[in-house]
């Protein structure tokens, strides 16, 4: 098949043309729509499409479209899919727009999710272990080293019994003391071989564990928001914690025992067969049900491994999903619902460990079973050789003990194959995370540029679906200084530019220029420290209210942490507080209110003395009285810095310099306050709108 028969999208409804429940797929190509009903297809070709629209009924909706001309439903679906319809109807929309032709030819793949082959798994654990491989060959050297002192007391007991017990007469106590200081000096060296193999192995394990999770922790951070869009962040976790775990696992400590159970294997073959071939030859019966039983059981395991990884991965989720968001379950009073649903994913997982279990069950007591119908006919054997005098006493326990030393590695090796499975399989989920490339690349010639203050959108298009664009052919400019507010409904595409004015995205047409400078071009690092951004939900770390202000610039004094507070008009609270500045407040913010975190946060971004200041509804939930006090400091702040403002509450905005006035991703007003008021347009609208509600409100509060 090639790309161009493979779908950019698919979508599925409810409802067949007869208005009939029925299950049908919708299937957009890069140029037609199928409208796939299992016995019948429509196709329609998107050049001819027009006037896209979703039409709402009570409880059925359409999308309704000109084809060719005619008005034409293109699909029924009930409410159930409605959101994915809007997609749809997004797409459609921006198709026959002309606004996206760029993403037909890369359909809306972001990053690479190669997850590997198994022999791209093996080449990146080789590489993380190359800079430990004198330690590791150490360690399989002491390894090898006690595989082989095992192999000896065995020996040295044929020899005691053959030659020193069984003799009649006079016995050799000389040969008797050797063999029991040589059996002390065997399990003496042991000892302390082994000591040394484990710690270097733990010493290994740390350091290997402590550099794969550093090493992701700085990937996700290269990372562009659409990864984070792509993985949920308690799948991330699972794969820091669990899965680096399983790894470390793998390599500090299934590959030595894989080592050290062959070499016992091959050496306990190699002496069974010195001492008689014949029952060497009995004792490689189960090796035919061996192999055949494992390579089924590796065939089964890989898939249920993946089920169970991900039934765990989904647990996690939820785990942090709900837990920082407790106050808002215990408010919604959800706790069962939440506790339902970790229930039924808990059932998931049970369910796929009990497949690991029985997959288990159905092996491996098997293999066991026939183990030990094996070693019954050695001793059967073996007995009636003694009892014949063709095989001496000692030979036949020296040869069951190195049978045992046989069919243990054997049965350790077929034990630790499920954990060496899961741990591969740990493996394959790190590198499918890693192997994805940056969406957000900067260049190796990128330009450290400090920010005079110009900022210019040249014609940009976005979408977080490269096929529904949020923002359509945005143009402005801002002059170096100027503070410009930008405004419109929610979802008219406000927040998008901030992430792409912070080059958290880029944009899908058109460039963005910092002093004529493309974006692109610039050093990232340099060019957002120069930025001071309050996000709409502001982050709030763990620690004190100093430890969050000082985030914004890690080596400031606390005379410049508290002239920031100052500045944000979050002194006054702070100074109220238990330990004021070294006042703990708790996880995520937990111990002071949403407009006191706006505040603690503003007072973040100003004490970076900002080139660019980029307040995202910063006093959105700030009372009016220090809302005013707020928007005075700010205007003394951002005098000769270039400021940036996205706010729902209008009526602060008359002392801005423009307002740039977004309705479905698109410019539809800009001018100052006065200019847009005698418009008597959009802006203006909104604004009456607001003072409307305001006195709504006054009147409802004097009447309560």
């Amino acid at each position: 098949m090639s790309s161009d028969d493979k779908p950019l999208r698919e979508f599925a409804v409810d409802l067949l043309p007869n208005g009939m429940f029925g299950n049908a797929k919708v299937l957009l190509f890069s140029d037609r729509l199928v409208v796939d009903y299992g016995v019948s297809k429509a196709t329609y070709l998107l050049r001819d499409l027009r006037d896209v629209k979703l039409v709402e009924g009570f409880g059925i909706n359409w999308i309704m479209v000109k084809y060719g001309g005619v008005d034409t439903t293109i699909v029924s679906f009930t409410n159930r899919y409605k959101e994915d319809m809007s997609v749809l109807v997004g797409i459609l929309a921006s198709l026959t727009e002309g606004q996206v032709s760029g993403a037909l030819t890369n359909g809306a793949s972001n990053g690479n999710h190669d997850k590997g082959s198994r022999s791209r798994v093996i080449m990146w654990l080789l590489d993380i272990i190359r800079p430990y491989r004198f330690r590791i060959a150490v360690g399989a050297a002491l390894t090898l080293a006690l595989t082989g002192l095992a192999l000896v007391p065995p020996y040295l007991l044929k020899i005691l019994i053959n030659n020193v017990l069984l003799i009649k007469g006079s016995r050799d106590l000389g040969l008797f003391q050797v063999i029991i200081m040589a059996l002390a000096s065997a399990y003496a060296s042991s000892v302390i071989l082994s000591i040394g193999q484990n710690y270097l192995l733990n010493y290994l394990g740390q350091r290997l564990s402590n550099e794969i999770r550093i090493n992701i922790y700085g990937f996700i951070f290269r990372q562009s928001l659409r990864f984070m869009d792509r993985y949920q962040s308690g799948r991330i976790l699972s794969r820091i914690t669990n899965d680096v775990g399983n790894t470390q696992w793998f390599l500090i400590w299934g590959i030595p025992t894989v080592i050290a159970n062959a070499a016992m294997l091959v050496g306990a073959a190699l002496l069974m067969f010195s001492m008689d071939p014949r029952l060497g030859f009995y004792a490689l019966l189960p090796i035919p049900v061996i192999i055949i039983g494992t390579l089924v059981y590796r065939r089964r395991s890989k898939y249920i491994y993946h089920r169970a990884w991900r039934r765990s991965a989904d647990v996690v989720s939820l785990l942090t999903d709900t837990i920082p968001a407790w106050e808002v379950v215990k408010a919604y009073a959800n706790d069962d619902y939440e506790e339902s649903r970790l229930k039924n994913l808990m059932g998931e997982y049970f369910n796929a460990q009990m497949g690991i279990v029985k997959m288990n069950l159905s092996w491996f007591p098997v293999l066991g079973f026939v183990i030990s119908i094996t070693t019954l006919i050695i001793w059967y054997v073996g007995g009636y050789q003694v009892m014949n005098n063709v095989m001496p006493l000692g030979t036949l326990v020296a040869f069951i003990s190195y049978a045992g030393m046989f069919y243990q590695p054997v049965q350790n090796l077929m034990n630790i194959i499920p954990f060496m499975q899961q741990s591969f399989t740990s493996a394959e989920r790190i590198l499918e995370l890693i192997n994805n490339e940056p969406d957000i690349v900067q260049r190796e010639d990128a330009v450290k540029h400090v920010i005079k203050g110009e900022v210019r959108f040249d014609n940009v298009t976005f979408g977080y679906d490269p096929l529904n664009p949020v923002v359509r052919n945005i143009d402005f400019t801002i002059k170096p200084g100027e503070v410009v507010a930008i405004v419109g409904r929610s979802g008219s595409g406000k927040s998008t530019l901030v992430k792409l004015l912070l080059r958290l995205y880029d944009p899908d047409k058109g460039r963005i220029l910092i002093d004529g400078i493309d974006l692109r071009d610039l050093d990232l690092d340099f060019y957002r420290s120069q930025i001071g951004y309050v996000a709409a939900d502001p982050v709030m770390f763990y620690g004190s209210v100093a430890d969050n202000i000082r985030y914004g610039k890690l080596n400031a004094r606390l005379e410049e942490i508290i002239a920031a507070a100052i500045a944000s008009g979050a002194h006054e609270f702070v100074m109220r507080l238990p330990l004021a500045y070294d006042t703990h407040i708790g996880e995520r913010g937990s111990r002071v209110s949403t407009g006191q975190r706006q505040l603690i946060a503003l007072a973040r971004a100003l004490i970076r003395e900002p080139r660019l200041l980029i307040l995202d509804e910063a006093t959105s939930s700030i009372d009016s009285i220090s809302e005013a006090h707020v928007w005075d400091s700010i205007r003394t702040v951002a005098r000769g810095v270039t400021t940036i403002i996205i706010t729902h509450r209008l009526t602060s905005l008359q002392w801005v310099d423009r307002i740039i006035v977004l309705e479905r991703g698109r410019i539809v007003e800009v001018g100052s306050h006065e200019e847009l008021m005698r418009r008597r347009d959009r802006y203006y609208e909104m604004y009456m709108n607001q003072i409307r509600m305001g006195v709504e409100q006054v009147i409802a509060d004097a009447n309560a």
